[in-house]
């Protein structure tokens, strides 16, 4: 006979070992954390990194479609420059809320399968135990981070269709558009989920419910314009497509094996680290004997697993794909916390929530201080970070450089979205999305990173006289400036009028 689930602990009980701490205040320590990072990432440097540079140089107008990154992300933080401004107090704000509310949401997902308040907390607190998450979130991560919030979202809706109500499958299906609106990869999460749920009998009733249909028309009514695009602009959708596949040279066996060494890597490199330090805490518990939990959600997230995992294979084997990140697995491993506490939560005791708090806050203050001592440090461990450019000392100098009625083409996205921090007023164009942004006949400058070598490279050249129609003026300006928190070390760009 099945046992009877425990009735959920009152949100405002205190948890176990006299640790006063219900949800409100969860999430206002929750709200402090990532205030905190926003401040933090705000002071140490006026220099943006990769993926905030290159949303810089997208939002500089609406469309329906960027590139080979859906288009949400770039539209919710142009509202934000709106508000705040073109700064990265702006990108920091955009992006320590989408990690709240990947917090939160964890949260209220485990809590709602566990029935247990500090099993939500400790699954939201294991969060911080996933360096894609804690680190690379913070460092320089866009649509992943928005991704993972729908992935989460799409879980809770999910999980609540037992209710039976319209409103859920509307929200289920605006769920999913807004998902793939976020990273494509939203879709081997959505598919792997609705493959599992249509495998289990105890889920399969929500999925044949007529009310999915809502749920349906819903997803292509938000996606169609997006599609329409993507029909029309089917060069730039696939822009980047080059970094998945196998150079031409290698053979099929090499390739392969390459891919599935690379998927392996990328799993391991997110799960492991993760359950590892979760398997210390719970330590000889561990072994312990467990109350039985029903199956069906453990089975529903195993397959989930199984079917993203093999549709991944066949890429490999089938479609060329080589390359995997740890970071593109945010979505999809998202609800491993959930797995864990609704296995391991009948063995949480006081004890156990402690070291999940004490190791919980070492992990976040030394996120806290690493992410800002790795620029203030960067001359003493001799690695000098892309946010250590001195772009906003060299402000002045640009300002007097470029004419005021100039086109900026900027060599990378980098660069680009740098002087457009520094210049919001003004248009920059860079190679990747010409297309977006085109040339006109009016008065151009090429400006590059001219740390290393003196001209543009080879690539910018081509792009300025093939795609512009530009020729190189004479000598170039060179300006320069030390690395923020370097002696001696120099940044310098490169400034070029260029002749029609």
């Amino acid at each position: 006979m099945q046992k009877a689930v425990e009735p959920e602990r009152s949100l405002g009980d205190p948890l176990p070992g006299n640790a006063p701490l219900s949800q409100r205040t969860f999430f206002l320590i929750l709200l402090a954390y990532f205030g905190l990072h926003t401040i933090v990432r705000t002071l140490i440097s006026g220099t943006i990194d990769l993926d905030e540079s290159e949303q810089l140089i997208l939002t500089q107008k609406f469309s329906w479609g960027y590139g080979s990154q859906p288009p949400l992300y770039t539209w919710i933080q142009m509202v934000f420059f709106q508000v705040f401004g073109v700064s990265v107090f702006a990108l920091a704000l955009l992006k320590n809320i989408l990690l709240f509310s990947i917090y939160v949401l964890t949260y209220f997902n485990v809590r709602l399968i566990t029935r247990n308040h500090l099993c939500g907390v400790l699954g939201a607190v294991s969060l911080l135990f996933v360096p894609q998450i804690v680190w690379e979130s913070q460092r320089d991560l866009t649509h992943s981070i928005l991704c993972t919030v729908f992935a989460a979202m799409t879980l809770l809706i999910f999980l609540r269709l037992r209710i039976n109500s319209s409103v859920h499958y509307f929200a289920l299906g605006a769920c999913a558009a807004l998902g793939i609106l976020s990273k494509y990869n939203y879709a081997a999460f959505s598919v792997g989920l609705l493959c599992s749920a249509l495998a289990l009998k105890s889920f399969r009733p929500l999925l044949l419910n007529k009310r999915i249909l809502l749920s349906l028309a819903t997803c292509v009514l938000m996606l169609l314009p997006h599609l329409l695009w993507a029909t029309n602009n089917p060069d730039l959708l696939s822009s980047t497509a080059y970094k998945f596949h196998r150079q031409q040279s290698t053979s099929y066996l090499l390739s392969a094996a390459g891919g599935l060494l690379h998927l392996l890597i990328a799993c391991v490199s997110y799960v492991v680290s993760t359950l590892a330090i979760i398997a210390l805490i719970f330590g000889k518990k561990l072994f312990s004997k467990k109350e039985p939990a029903t199956r069906d959600f453990t089975s529903l997230v195993l397959l989930k697993y199984c079917f993203v995992l093999t549709g991944l294979v066949v890429a490999v084997l089938f479609f060329n794909v080589t390359s995997f990140k740890g970071r593109w697995f945010e979505p999809i491993f998202i609800s491993l916390p959930l797995l864990v506490f609704h296995l391991g939560g009948p063995l949480v005791d006081g004890r156990i929530a402690k070291r999940f708090f004490v190791t919980g806050i070492t992990v976040a203050l030394s996120t806290l201080a690493v992410i800002s001592g790795r620029i203030f440090l960067a001359e003493t461990v001799h690695h000098t970070q892309l946010l250590n450019a001195p772009y906003r000392q060299l402000a002045k100098d640009l300002a007097n450089t470029i004419p005021a009625d100039a086109l900026i083409l900027a060599e990378t996205k980098w660069v680009g979205g740098n002087l457009r921090l520094l210049f919001p007023n003004r248009n920059v164009i860079v190679p990747e999305l010409a297309r977006l942004y085109p040339a006109t006949n009016r008065n151009c400058v090429a400006i590059w990173d001219a740390t290393s070598r003196e001209f543009p490279g080879a690539r910018f050249k081509e792009f300025l006289s093939q795609t512009s129609g530009f020729t190189l003026g004479e000598k170039p300006i060179l300006l320069e400036k030390e690395y923020q928190f370097h002696r001696e070390k120099k940044f310098r760009l490169g400034v070029l009028e260029l002749k029609n």
